[in-house]
């Protein structure tokens, strides 16, 4: 997943396309993330920025 470091939203996402190996990138105004409930959190955690550098569905309890 794309995410706009200003913003904190996601503008895209980026892929591997399974046939050519090449990473893909598509840019949206809307991004709905479909997977199952264990495979959204995985992709959330695994979509690390700046701002996020845990991943964009990790947070800190306090």
């Amino acid at each position: 997943m794309l995410i706009d470091e200003q913003s904190g939203k996601a503008t895209g996402v980026e892929y591997i396309d399974r046939l050519t190996k090449e990473t893909q990138t598509v840019q949206a105004n809307i991004v709905v993330l479909c997977a199952s409930a264990i495979e959204s959190v995985r992709i959330l955690l695994n979509s690390a920025c700046a701002k996020h550098p845990l991943g964009v569905g990790a947070h800190r309890a306090t």
